[in-house]
């Protein structure tokens, strides 16, 4: 089962570099220091059976996990098939430290032809060859911890499939903890989760001398603080079952319990596996942890990005709308477009046909309301300003008495006047200088107001508005304005 949370907002203003360079750290070190582990490994191997070591120490495990009660599977006749087993049996020879101790101390039964001093040096040279990967040299081994080790293991992997599947997780939950959480904490969630799963891995594998490499349990950290950071928000998430797939929203937290209990199974039900599934556990719980301490502290940087945006079914919803009007539904076409527009107060379209409809009782306290802010939202945007003027002849045709607030008239005065306009913006500022002529705006509206009488070649009316500038606001900027072209 596969769940992956997909982030909905991206901010390419501020990049989640540092998600970026811990991608690139990983990536530099598996193949600038790692490329060649497979090959050591495998030459350490190949002299682990061509040396003889094989032939002396395989015998007394098998014999050791048979007094221990541990089934051993019989070789087989086939010689490839045997390979396999005495490969098999191998790995866990050198992931059982506690065989291993007690091989060293000489505390097993072994046969009297059983040469410790020949064993011991081809033991030594066989280490040192394998010490020779960065892997074992790197990676963490419980069962002979380092202070080094439980921190480089998590920049190690053990293939290419291995990196790959990390960084894409790492990218698509860390480019959002980044984001909202700000790099320092950021930072400090992977380190310490990652600290904290091996820790975990540790304490469930003491005996295990097999290296832990990977990032997966510091991801597993950013994982767990994900869905603490958002809650009880819904999230969108991705899932496949294997044999279904599909898309949907659920509540974040949600998410923790159900990956704590996918780690649980595979660990315990999931079969042999050379997955840390209790590494990965560690790192969830305490991702999830500090998430919960950081958001407490108040330490998030950007809370915002952690607020989940509505999906926006505007679309959908003024097609019903539109529909409704076509079956002249008004009741029901309002209730569409109103809930357009308490997704996007500003749509224009929705505003448009709202006020299509408002009109149609123009008296109507509606009617009024809606036309002031579709012509708000027309003037706020400049390619749209002369839709803004036919609107505006439209309203003062179909209403006996205008209800617009005289911060809008100024504005619209201003804005008609830069589309050329004369006689509207006149008539309009000759009634706010006369009842209102302190309305903020107005030098600005007589500015443009004066400029159309230019662009219309209307020397007297454009010397009148600049002189009627200076004298009635000579403190404004626009009155410097006004004055130079009065002295050109």
């Amino acid at each position: 089962m596969l769940i992956v949370p997909l982030s909905e907002k991206m901010n390419w203003r501020n990049p989640p570099w540092l998600t970026v360079l811990l991608i690139l750290v990983n990536i530099f070190i598996y193949f600038g220091f790692q490329r060649n582990d497979g090959r050591v490994y495998l030459d350490a191997v190949d002299y682990y059976f061509e040396s003889g070591l094989a032939q002396m120490e395989l015998p007394v495990y098998v014999d050791y996990l048979e007094a221990n009660g541990e089934e051993v599977p019989a070789i087989p006749e086939s010689k490839i098939e045997s390979q396999l087993v005495m490969l098999r049996l191998q790995q866990a020879l050198e992931s059982d430290a506690v065989f291993l101790r007690k091989l060293h101390g000489a505390q097993l039964e072994v046969g009297e032809d059983f040469d410790y001093d020949h064993w011991s040096d081809l033991r030594h040279t066989y280490e040192d060859r394998r010490a020779e990967s960065v892997t074992f040299s790197y990676g963490f081994r419980p069962a002979y911890p380092s202070a080094t080790g439980i921190f480089t293991y998590m920049f190690l992997h053990g293939s290419v499939g291995h990196l790959i599947g990390n960084m894409v997780m790492l990218w698509l939950v860390g480019c959002m903890l980044e984001m909202g959480c700000g790099r320092l904490i950021h930072l400090g969630i992977y380190l310490v989760s990652g600290l904290a799963a091996g820790a975990m891995f540790w304490v469930c594998s003491l005996n295990s001398a097999a290296p832990l490499v990977g990032a997966s349990g510091a991801i597993a950290g950013f994982m767990g603080a994900f869905t603490a950071m958002y809650g009880r928000k819904k999230i969108k998430i991705f899932f496949s079952l294997g044999f279904y797939f599909n898309n949907l929203r659920v509540p974040a937290i949600v998410l923790l319990p159900v990956w704590l209990g996918k780690e649980l199974y595979q660990l315990f039900w999931g079969g042999t596996s050379q997955v840390a599934y209790t590494a990965h556990l560690g790192g969830l719980i305490c991702g999830a942890g500090l998430a919960f301490v950081i958001k407490r502290l108040g330490w998030l940087s950007q809370a915002e990005v952690f607020e989940v945006q509505s999906e926006d079914n505007s679309a959908e919803t003024l097609a019903k709308a539109l529909d409704c009007i076509d079956e002249l539904d008004m009741t029901g076409a309002r209730r569409y477009l109103h809930a357009v527009l308490d997704q996007d107060p500003n749509h224009i379209d929705a505003l448009q046909h709202l006020y299509n409809i408002e009109k149609l009782e123009p008296e109507s306290p509606r009617c009024h309301q809606v036309a002031s802010r579709l012509l708000m939202g027309l003037i706020r945007r400049k390619q749209l300003h002369a839709k803004a003027f036919e609107i505006y002849q439209d309203y003062t045709r179909h209403v006996a008495r205008p209800r617009l607030t005289p911060e809008l008239y100024v504005r619209l005065c201003a804005v008609f006047a830069t589309l050329g306009q004369v006689e509207i913006p006149e008539k309009i500022m000759r009634f706010f200088l006369k009842k209102r002529p302190d309305l903020p705006g107005l030098p600005e509206a007589l500015l443009r107001l004066a400029d159309a009488c230019n662009r219309k070649h209307l020397a007297d009316k454009q010397i009148y508005y600049l002189e009627l500038i200076c004298s009635r606001y000579p403190q404004s900027t626009e009155s410097q304005i006004a004055a130079q072209q009065l002295n050109r």
